[in-house]
């Protein structure tokens, strides 16, 4: 079921970018050191903490529009939504385990004012008993 939310904020988002279309022309540029954190081994009911430093290299500012992820267990915030020309922010995840067991992917999408509208973000862990 929260994949299917999940498919239906993509489709969503992804429908709605040329009502938006006039927001996304920019010389902006969504950039991180990695795409992916792998938090390793947490045990269920445990919450985890991890960021991801998003750059702008762009000639523009760049804009997070909107930040939104698969599912209730996993929250994402930006330390500030407008990142000038060679400037970073923060983009802070909290991960709850509460309802996982196993090897689990968590996928976050910021919407951002570049050429592609759309990028993802991925957390790994594996949840033990």
């Amino acid at each position: 079921m929260n994949r299917f939310f999940f498919l239906f904020f993509m489709a969503t988002a992804f429908l709605s970018c040329k009502n938006s279309e006039q927001e996304h022309k920019s010389n902006a540029i969504f950039s991180t050191k990695n795409d992916s954190v792998n938090i390793g081994a947490i045990h269920q009911n445990d919450t985890a903490y991890l960021s991801f430093t998003v750059y702008n290299p762009g000639s523009d500012t760049l804009k997070i529009l909107n930040i939104g992820t698969e599912c209730g267990c996993t929250v994402a915030e930006v330390s500030k939504k407008n990142i000038i020309p060679g400037d970073s922010a923060l983009l802070s995840v909290t991960y709850s385990s509460t309802s996982d067991i196993g090897i689990i992917v968590k996928t976050i999408v910021v919407e951002c004012n570049t050429t592609d509208p759309y990028h993802l973000l991925y957390l790994t862990a594996d949840v033990k008993k």
